[in-house]
């Protein structure tokens, strides 16, 4: 901030804001039996606290923060108006297209490692309805895309990164990156390693997603404090329990 004169685009995952705690903060959210909400305790405090003094210091984009649209953190960074952008190296050609100017002076480092030690799984989805008529199709389906091989050989016509550690053995992620949006291609079978779903079933989670949502803001921009906001969101996604 102090450096580049411009504010820091950071976005709260608001969709699966309990996954954002688990990851950046360590935090335990629900119990081992899935019978009580925690994620009040010191390590969730912690977290929220890390994200009010920011917006107190004046350091991050208030806007960019809070949004559900993805395209409001890129087009602050692609403008030139904020100094990094936490997203896939693909978008680095989004950058390209629309201010070439900027593009000579860009890198890709990885992300930083929270207190969990791992990171989130960032990925693309395919999903079939367990109803399906056609089980065995489905799994072959699954097979068909998750297998290091395909994997692979997506990898060479889209700009994607493989989830099988196996595919990064192949002589294409070794070779040296030119353009600026594969620069990651040789610390990406590092990068993949960190990666751990570590986030328990949220029961209701949609509603309890919202409810913390709230509280979250709360803090942010309500000068509520922090341990008092969590509390509170506790005692609300507790009452949806059984």
């Amino acid at each position: 901030h102090e450096k580049t004169g411009t504010l820091c685009n950071i976005r709260l995952t608001v969709n699966d804001l309990l996954a954002q705690m688990v990851y950046e903060g360590g935090v335990k959210v629900i119990n081992d039996d899935g019978t009580a909400f925690t994620f009040d305790s010191p390590e969730a405090v912690a977290w929220l606290q890390m994200y009010v003094d920011m917006v107190k210091d004046g350091t991050v984009d208030r806007t960019a923060l809070v949004t559900d649209q993805d395209r409001v953190g890129l087009d602050l960074f692609t403008s030139g108006q904020a100094a990094f952008y936490q997203t896939g190296p693909n978008l680095i050609r989004e950058v390209r297209a629309n201010n070439p100017g900027l593009y000579g002076y860009l890198a890709a480092v990885p992300a930083p490692v929270g207190k969990s030690g791992v990171l989130g799984k960032g990925l693309m989805s395919i999903s079939v309805k367990k109803d399906t008529k056609f089980p065995n199709a489905s799994i072959a389906l699954a097979q068909f895309f998750t297998n290091p091989k395909s994997m692979l050989e997506f990898s060479k016509i889209v700009a994607i990164y493989p989830s099988t550690p196996a595919s990064y053995d192949d002589p294409f992620f070794a070779a040296k990156p030119i353009a600026i949006e594969d620069s990651a291609k040789p610390i990406a079978k590092d990068i993949i390693s960190k990666y751990a779903d570590i986030v328990p079933t949220i029961p209701h989670k949609a509603d309890v997603n919202e409810i913390v949502l709230q509280a979250v803001q709360q803090a942010l921009f309500n000068d509520v404090d922090p341990q008092t906001a969590l509390t509170d969101a506790v005692t609300q996604a507790n009452a949806l329990l059984p």
